[in-house]
């Protein structure tokens, strides 16, 4: 499921650069690191680091490796059948 997971996002961003060019990867790469930062100040902010640390402790290792994986790769696949009907080669 990893591997699956890492082969879906690589084509969601391949088809990424299709549709918007090297512009548009760069500007979504600047978008999900202003994301992510924000969501890190926002949790170091309310000081939620244990819970989430906890939480993840208690998760199954079954779970963490295939069942969000296998989420983010099924969103990655939706996002990639979407964009690459629009894309332009």
């Amino acid at each position: 499921m990893p591997f699956l997971f890492l082969n879906l996002l690589c084509v969601l961003v391949a088809v990424w650069y299709v549709r918007f060019g090297m512009n548009g990867l760069l500007g979504a790469g600047a978008a999900l690191i202003l994301v992510t930062g924000l969501l890190v100040a926002l949790i170091t902010w309310q000081g939620r680091f244990g819970d989430i640390w906890e939480w993840l402790s208690s998760q199954h290792q079954i779970s963490l490796l295939v069942g969000w994986s296998a989420l983010i790769a099924a969103v990655a696949a939706l996002g990639g059948m979407a964009a690459i009907r629009r894309a332009n080669a």
